[in-house]
Order: C-alpha cells, then structure tokens, then sequence
C-alpha cells in the first residue's frame, strides 16, 4: 500500500525488508561488541567468539523449482498411484510452466519404459522375439487380406456376367453373390504392429484401465476428433498416458476433451492453473500445488483445496 501510494520508494521498501528480518537486540550486541572485543584466550573461548552465521536476506532467496524436474513428478504421481490416491490436480499458475511439467512427465513415461524393453541386452532380446511374432502375424493377416480382396474382384466380375445373362436367373444368381461380396467388404485390413516400447505400457501409464474398458469407444472418438483438428501430438500422447492439462489457453475442444475424460474417470493426473477452481465440476481425491504466485490468495487456496 505505501509503493502504490507512493509513500517509500521500492529501494525504502527493500530496505524496510530486510530491516524487519532482524531482531531488536541483534543492533544492541552489535554495539557492544563495537566497544569492546578482547582476542580469545583458548580454543574454547575462540569457539564460543565464532561469529553467528548472517540473516538469510529473503530479497536474495531463490524460487525452487524442483516441481518441474521430471523424475520428482513421476514418482510423486505413482506413490499417489500407490496409495489410490489418484486421480490427483496439480495446481500452478503459469502457463509455461504446467506445459512444461506435462511435457516432461510424459517423456520420462517414455524414456522409462524404453529402458524396460531396450535397456538391456536380455531385454532387446526378447523385446526383437517379441516384435519378429507380431510382424510374422500381421504378413500372414495381411496376405489373407490380400486374397479376399481379389476373390471380392473376382465374384464381382461373376455377378456382372449373370446379371448380364438372363432377366429371372440373373436376378436370383445377383443377389446371392451380393451377399457375399458384402461379407467379403467387412474384412478391414490389418494394421500393421507398433513397436512395443511405444505402446502404452500400464506400469509408465496413469490412465484407469477400468475406465478404459467401459469407455473406450468413446475415448477413441474424442481423441480421433483432437487429431482431426490438428491438435499437438505430444498433447494427444500424454492423453493416452491419463495425462491433461487445463487453463485459459487452451483450445476449446482439448479442454471440453479434458473435463470429459476427467469425470470418465480416465484421466488421472491434470495440470491446471486457476481455471479449475471456480464453476468446472472436476472432483478428485488429491490437489498438488507447485510454485507460489501472488494470485494464491485465500479464497483460491480454499477453492482450489476443495477440488479434494
């Protein structure tokens, strides 16, 4: 209130700082020490005179940030796991910040279970036997797929020729092979297997496999929708993961996405910044606070806590 009114200047206001982050008698030992400081008689007295260390001056104190480190939220996410604990709101209230929490999050997802299939020498082993079974079972799908489709050509070609040959036989020889042109049509071609370390392994995944299997059709729908619209990739992965994120800019339909997902029960672990505190109805069983900022005040500590 003094800055705003202009009462002291911000060098007075630093000044009164860190003159309150001394005591009263630390100007009184001062001056009696000024006056008389014999030298030390002994070891022990020398060690008794061993000046104090100095106040900590708060102007000069750095913000930690060790929230942003990768390997401290994935542990602190899967001991919530650990516990039942999830799904859990880490609040901060930077932008760039919950971007750069979720980024790394979901990297260090990654680069974990990568070291799980590849990391070792006995690991890349079974991981190539692995991969050699799948690719073998998808030639195999693949080809078969490949001899419907010319039989498909084939019986085409046959319903054409009778159709072609007379008016009452050709209607009853048409509409059977029909029939099984359609049951041919259903055959979707196979797709072709993803390496196994860029799945989505449980043990580097925080998404709810039990909400996955009541709502998986509509999981698939809302994120084939999110690439459609061009949404970022490493957004739409850690969507994969159980992972969000929440605030002001996001685009309309990745937020909508978000609280969907959310209250599916799917999504476990999201980043926010004030948005969730007022009028969004995203219940959890934790909220995580990362930094500090002036727009923490009371009210929206008890907002935000709320969400818990």
């Amino acid at each position: 209130q003094f800055l705003k009114d202009n009462i002291i200047t911000s060098e007075g206001f630093g000044k009164l700082v860190t003159g309150l982050q001394r005591s009263p008698t630390d100007n009184t030992n001062q001056e009696a020490s000024a006056k008389f400081n014999p030298p030390p008689r002994g070891a022990a007295e020398a060690a008794e005179k061993t000046p104090a260390p100095e106040d900590l001056n708060f102007l000069k104190m750095n913000k930690g940030n060790s929230y942003l480190q990768a390997a401290t939220l994935f542990r602190l996410c899967r001991s919530l796991d650990n516990v039942q604990n999830l799904p859990a709101i880490f609040f901060n209230f930077s932008r760039k910040e919950i971007e750069k929490m979720l980024q790394k999050l979901v990297q260090e997802l990654k680069d974990q279970q990568h070291n799980k299939y590849y990391g070792t020498e006995e690991a890349a082993w079974r991981s190539k036997k692995i991969m050699e079974k799948r690719m073998a079972d998808y030639n195999a799908a693949k080809k078969a797929y490949e001899e419907a489709q010319k039989m498909k050509a084939s019986k085409k070609q046959e319903s054409t020729a009778a159709r072609k040959e007379g008016e009452g036989e050709g209607r009853g020889a048409g509409k059977s092979e029909a029939v099984d042109v359609s049951e041919d049509m259903t055959m979707l071609p196979p797709e072709e297997p993803i390496d196994i370390a860029d799945e989505i392994d449980m043990e580097f995944s925080f998404h709810s496999p039990k909400a996955l299997g009541i709502w998986q059709e509509d999981v698939e729908e809302q994120l084939s929708q999110l690439k459609s619209k061009n949404t970022p990739g490493y957004l739409i992965d850690a969507l994969r993961r159980g992972i969000g994120m929440h605030h002001e800019g996001c685009k309309t339909g990745y937020r909508q996405t978000v609280e969907i997902l959310f209250r599916r029960g799917y999504l476990r672990v999201v980043f926010a910044t004030g948005t969730l505190a007022l009028g969004i109805n995203m219940p959890c069983r934790t909220t995580i606070f990362c930094g500090d900022s002036l727009e923490l005040n009371g009210l929206m500590f008890r907002q935000m806590s709320g969400r818990a």
